[in-house]
């Protein structure tokens, strides 16, 4: 699963304490987690979240690569990948942790 995100983003935020709370049926997916902003914030977002989880990675898109190619046109963005990493879906805004989870146990 990948999130483009800002850590200034209150619906990012907002994804984000969802997929904590749910990190129980999420500990077999592999979160990357990226973002445009200065790694300094980054760093503090993985901090007040306590993202120190094994499958969670945090990252900068530095050259603003994934915006274009997904098409991104709303954040939190979220897409999501089968075991064989074929693209499931993708999701703009906020997105219900039940429905995310039965998308990531196809």
């Amino acid at each position: 699963m990948i999130m483009f995100f800002s850590p200034k983003c209150d619906h990012c935020q907002k994804q984000t304490k969802d997929m904590l709370a749910n990190m129980n049926k999420l500990k077999n997916t592999q979160i990357v987690m990226a973002s445009y902003e200065p790694l300094a914030d980054l760093k503090a977002f993985a901090i007040q979240y306590k993202l120190n989880h094994d499958n969670i990675y945090i990252g900068r898109d530095e050259t603003f690569f994934l915006p274009p190619f997904y098409k991104i046109g709303a954040l939190p963005f979220i897409a999501t990948y089968d075991k064989s990493g074929n693209l499931v879906n993708v999701h703009e805004g906020n997105v219900d942790m039940a429905e995310l989870i039965k998308e990531l146990s196809r």
